[in-house]
């Protein structure tokens, strides 16, 4: 059979392969169903079916020889012109493979391929329209909405305090109760991507503060004192993950009952006894000392929630996290050890309550059996607005502390314009229904299967 293109400049006009049949130079033998490197894919002819259509339906291009093939009933195309290939980004003539050219005028560029387009509009450099439309994709993300409210409660706030939110005493505190909210959202992140919840770490902070506060009164040295916090928050949440892994109960059900005794505990650690005799170094450590303008503890968080922003995008623990949250079973079917990493996390999450135990007895010196009381409503109202789903597998660290920073601006706002303090908690509760609603209805970002 000889070779079916007719174009006059076809360097394999005549030729016949060992098998009888049409070698194309360039191009290969596509049907309807394929996809054409050069030309945006169309439907196929009316009747549909590989056989039922006797001319092509791909517009011709400059150049090109188009020819058919009634064996197999398969319509085929042949690209012969080398001069009108190179111009559209391609090699010259190779038969081996339809792939992009890497020369210097179209690396590192997306091809797009239109019909009837010249060759110069052809290759559009990603450097020119790349960080444009990342802009653009990011302003209309989860993420992008989040910073744009924050802005605005900023802006709204600013006006309704008369200008007190400024004052440098009110930043530090807002930037210091963010970061005692922001260490244990890390955990709470981690934890409700596996699916799991745990509303008992508001008991638990106050617990673990109540332990430590009975240390430092006992004159140890804040060096000493301070890595028992984490190991003690430690302990707790790995209480929790036992009972929730190892007894097989809900995590809802099983944080309210440990949240029950965690705050009975506080009870009995203090008795009718507040503690005060918190040594005021802490609070020149973590409080007032500075990095350049942040407090030594808003550095921490910072610290903290960059790490385990890496960690969730790069490690292969971090994706199994979110495989985890996605498809529990299939996780375990796929050989993840979802058992030992939901330890993980609940263990992470103590260790971090721990951490704002710390934090909070140095932005407060006194411990009493109400601290921590409510604590875990702005940790789980901070990690859902952020875009976490409480079903599991998608969220980002970026959104939980975006949503860190308007809840913590909502409740400085509350103090600041003077309004009851009961409306704190009527927004609070607010902005977990809106989250959840949300969430229902436009998923953010960190997909299940990869953020």
């Amino acid at each position: 059979m000889r070779h079916p293109c007719r174009a006059s400049n076809c360097s394999d006009f005549g030729r016949e392969s060992d098998a009888g049949v049409s070698l194309p130079v360039v191009g290969r033998a596509i049907g309807y169903d394929d996809f054409h490197p050069l030309r945006p894919f169309g439907p196929p002819p009316p009747g549909g079916g590989r056989k039922a259509a006797a001319t092509p339906f791909f517009p011709p291009l400059p150049g090109e020889g188009a020819s058919r093939s009634e064996a197999g009933g398969v319509h085929q195309q042949t690209i012969c012109d080398s001069a009108t290939l190179e111009g559209w980004g391609y090699d010259g003539i190779q038969a081996s493979a339809n792939r992009p050219t890497q020369s210097s005028q179209a690396k590192g560029s997306r091809m797009s391929f239109q019909a009837g387009a010249r060759p110069d509009q052809i290759a559009r450099p990603a450097a020119a329209r790349g960080w444009l439309e990342r802009a653009v994709r990011f302003a209309k993300g989860r993420e992008g909405v989040l910073l744009i409210t924050l802005f605005l409660l900023v802006i709204v706030i600013s006006i309704g305090s008369h200008g007190a939110f400024w004052a440098p005493v009110n930043l530090n505190n807002l930037m210091v109760s963010a970061a005692v909210t922001a260490i244990p959202a890390i955990g709470m992140t981690l934890v409700i991507l596996t699916g799991g919840i745990d509303v008992s770490i508001g008991s638990m902070l106050g617990l673990v503060a109540a332990i430590g506060g009975k240390f430092f009164e006992a004159g140890w040295s804040i060096p000493v004192v301070a890595p028992l916090f984490c190991l003690i928050g430690a302990a707790f949440g790995l209480v929790n993950a036992a009972i929730i892994i190892g007894g097989r109960v809900p995590p809802v059900v099983a944080t309210l009952g440990t949240l029950s005794i965690f705050r009975m505990s506080v009870f009995l650690v203090l008795g009718a006894n507040w503690i005060t005799m918190i040594p005021p170094e802490l609070t020149v450590i973590f409080i007032s000392d500075r990095v350049w303008f942040l407090p030594v503890a808003s550095v921490m968080a910072l610290v903290l929630m960059a790490g385990f922003a890496f960690f969730l995008r790069s490690f292969r623990l971090g994706r199994h996290i979110y495989a985890i949250g996605n498809n529990e079973e299939a996780a375990r079917l796929a050989g993840i050890p979802v058992g030992r990493i939901k330890l993980y996390a609940y263990t992470l999450l103590g260790m971090f309550t721990g951490i704002a135990a710390l934090l909070t007895l140095g932005q407060s010196p006194l411990v009493q059996t109400s601290t921590g009381t409510g604590f875990e409503l702005g940790v789980i109202a901070a990690v859902v607005l952020g875009g976490t789903e409480l079903s599991g597998g998608r969220g980002t660290i970026l959104g939980t502390l975006l949503g860190t920073l308007i809840v913590e601006l909502v409740n400085d706002g509350v103090v600041l314009m003077h309004i009851q303090p009961f409306w704190g908690g009527v927004l609070l509760g607010g902005i977990i229904l809106l989250s959840i609603g949300i969430n229902q209805r436009w998923p953010g970002r960190g997909s299940k299967a990869a953020e």
